[in-house]
């Protein structure tokens, strides 16, 4: 077999270096989209998952088309099977609705641009609001990508497929499905920046 056909290497070689313009594709201030930047490179070098990568996956979480037709993550975004993916205007009406679904003694929320799941990984927040800071949630999606990397090999393409159908065999074609979808969006980003 190719070495070079394998899916793996296939996802592994849309893969770039884009930051700036990723940093700048989310709804913050020049100075916040600056410090962003800096977040999406540090997740990157913690997780060894690449910027381009960790984007894609935003996009497939969490974007959505913004008026001059672009798709862009939306940090106060929550899904949950009761609810259905929420886009909210602003933290605080996300918050509002996060505490309700808490509340209600809801735990499968996904919360936020990387949609981190609160019935998985709240534990590694202070508070499930916390989530619904663009740094925090990508901090916390840099280390749940981290711990399946180890436990995938360091394989990129099963590492973002484990991130959204968890490591079960059962959820392989899920898995599949993810990969796929992130590597669309990738590809769609053009060399400097998301698409």
């Amino acid at each position: 077999m190719n070495r070079l056909a394998t899916p793996t290497n296939r996802f592994a070689a849309l893969v770039g270096s884009t930051v700036l313009a990723i940093a700048l594709a989310t709804p913050c201030s020049l100075a916040a989209a600056r410090d962003l930047n800096d977040v999406w490179r540090q997740a990157a070098s913690f997780s060894g998952i690449p910027v381009r990568v960790l984007h894609g996956i935003a996009l497939v979480e969490s974007g959505r088309r913004w008026s001059d037709g672009t798709v862009r993550p939306w940090p106060w975004t929550l899904n949950s099977p009761s609810t259905g993916s929420q886009f909210f205007p602003s933290r605080e009406k996300a918050e509002q609705a996060l505490r309700k679904l808490i509340s209600q003694g809801v735990t499968n929320i996904d919360i936020g641009m990387m949609q981190v799941n609160c019935g998985y990984h709240c534990q590694r927040v202070e508070d499930p609001s916390n989530l619904l800071d663009p740094a925090t949630n990508i901090r916390v999606a840099s280390e749940i990508l981290l711990e399946y990397r180890g436990r995938k090999g360091g394989n990129l393409a099963a590492t973002v497929g484990a991130y959204h159908a968890g490591l079960h065999p059962d959820r392989a074609p899920r898995s599949r499905w993810y990969q796929d979808a992130v590597a669309t969006r990738v590809r769609k980003m053009s060399p400097g920046g998301p698409a």
